[in-house]
């Protein structure tokens, strides 16, 4: 058997000569095939080959009623039960969880059912989180891997779901839904503007009502800034909550401006402590912003903006930076995906280090003292807002049933993607076993050139050669199609 891959494949030949292969569009089957499904090959112990898997999603969606079969997608987290055993099924589930409850539209926390060989598939009905067959193709349509059965069985499997690529593993999955795909399946609008009106905030009028929901803190130093810079955060009612937004700023510098007399440093908050929602003349130069917002089920969205309103793929390096991820030998650059690991449990908590500086301070005059008072506020209210808005997360992530909810499964789940992997684990996601991998690798003519490590001693491969290599590899093991 092989996974079809719907793209075209340029494999390096060992003249560095290009060879294109070029492989047609895929479609919906418009019947069930009049073969009929190959036995399943001889079960391996401690391991689910493909065709198993397969044969359980099938036997899942015809129990379904019709309509029921064209709102059923599967993520399956069999690889990581080749790879890790058992434990690392419920790991995968805890991720795949939070993630698709991340971006669901519902009001109320949604389950996945475990089907299969040791409970490793997750059989996902899309109306339960919002989510319908458009948004599932956009979810196909970012994923790195693509893979897509042509088997007998694969192909039932597309006919009774309606789908080309009815399922998806789990790290994949979360990878693609909460970074390529994220904006997409969340709507998020390309504008901070329309991002406003989307989830019922206004923050402007909120300042200028003095709404006493609003919250200014303001921070000497922050870890994730670029050079530990100053941060600027202000929060503010939405429709599900509240809406929680940076004023981050770059390491270059700007001309200082002339305010009463003053010439003012407007990188420096300790100078220009205030957004530009305050309307005060020592306004923050804001170059970039990170936003978090209450969902309607009460899980947290994320959005980054730049300087002018932008909406962002990812946040500039020079700005801020994920730490937590670079620690782990990953990149240190900021996506929507990054907010997961450290807004594991909710809001870090801060304290305000900038309303008792202005309120001491004689170069602020009176109506930003009274600015200062009104938006920079007390320790205990500042810590009260981050106590209720956490304790609503937690309310939330209670419902997902997660083994650690202070953990982030999210990227636990997709650092096992992105970091390196070994044969086992690679072997795994094809469904295939890590001798039959090594194999397929000696005789191949060019996916060994890419992938040959694997075939070395306690051998790895990163991230982007799983990319490359996976097509070429596929073509040249002729997997995932039944055998002749």
């Amino acid at each position: 058997m092989r996974f079809f891959f719907v793209l075209t494949i340029y494999i390096m030949t060992s003249c560095a000569v290009q060879k294109r292969i070029v492989v047609p569009a895929p479609s919906i089957p418009q019947k069930l095939p009049e073969e009929k499904a190959p036995p399943l090959k001889e079960g391996v112990s401690g391991f689910i080959r493909f065709d198993q898997q397969e044969e359980a999603m099938i036997q899942a969606v015809q129990a379904l009623p019709e309509f029921e079969r064209l709102q059923t997608r599967f993520v399956i987290c069999s690889d990581q039960y080749n790879a890790f055993g058992l434990k690392s099924v419920k790991e995968c589930r805890d991720g795949v969880v939070k993630a698709i409850n991340s971006i669901s539209s519902e009001r109320e926390i949604a389950d996945v059912k475990s089907i299969g060989p040791a409970g490793s598939i997750m059989q996902v009905r899309l109306n339960d989180f919002g989510l319908n067959a458009a948004k599932w193709v956009l979810i196909e349509n970012n994923d790195d891997f693509k893979f897509q059965s042509e088997t007998i069985r694969g192909r039932t499997l597309q006919f009774l779901t309606g789908a080309i690529r009815p399922f998806i593993n789990g790290h994949n999955f979360a990878e693609t839904a909460l970074v390529k795909a994220y904006y997409g399946l969340t709507e998020t609008p390309a504008t901070f503007a329309e991002f406003q009106v989307q989830i019922g905030a206004n923050i402007q009028q909120d300042f200028d009502n003095r709404d006493p929901e609003v919250i200014l803190f303001g921070m000497n130093e922050s870890v994730i800034t670029t050079n530990r810079q100053f941060r600027l955060i202000h929060r503010s009612p939405s429709l599900d909550g509240f809406l929680w937004c940076t004023n981050d700023t770059n390491d270059v510098a700007v001309p200082p401006i002339n305010v009463d007399g003053q010439l003012i440093n407007t990188k420096n908050l300790l100078e220009a402590p205030f957004p530009i929602f305050a309307r005060s003349q020592k306004t923050f130069t804001q170059d970039a912003g990170e936003c978090i917002y209450t969902r309607r089920n009460g899980m947290l969205g994320y959005a980054l903006f730049d300087a002018a309103g932008n909406r962002q793929d990812a946040a500039p390096t020079n700005i801020v930076q994920d730490t937590a991820s670079a620690s782990r030998g990953l990149s240190g650059t900021i996506n929507t995906r990054s907010c997961f690991r450290c807004h594991a449990t909710g809001f870090v908590p801060i304290k305000d280090s900038i309303g008792n500086h202005i309120a001491a301070n004689t170069s602020f005059n009176a109506l930003d003292k009274q600015l200062g008072r009104i938006f920079f506020k007390s320790a205990d209210i500042g810590a009260a807002a981050f106590e209720e808005e956490n304790e609503d997360f937690a309310a939330a992530q209670e419902d997902l049933n997660i083994s650690n909810p202070t953990e982030d499964p999210v990227n636990e789940l997709t650092d096992k993607l992105r970091l390196e992997q070994d044969a086992k684990q690679v072997a795994g996601l094809l469904g295939i076993t890590e001798d039959e991998l090594k194999t397929g690798l000696r005789a191949s003519t060019n996916a060994s050139a890419i992938l040959g490590s694997l075939l070395q001693p306690n051998g790895k491969v990163n991230f982007q050669a799983l990319k490359d290599g996976l097509p070429v590899l596929i073509v040249e093991m002729n997997l995932f199609k039944d055998d002749i």
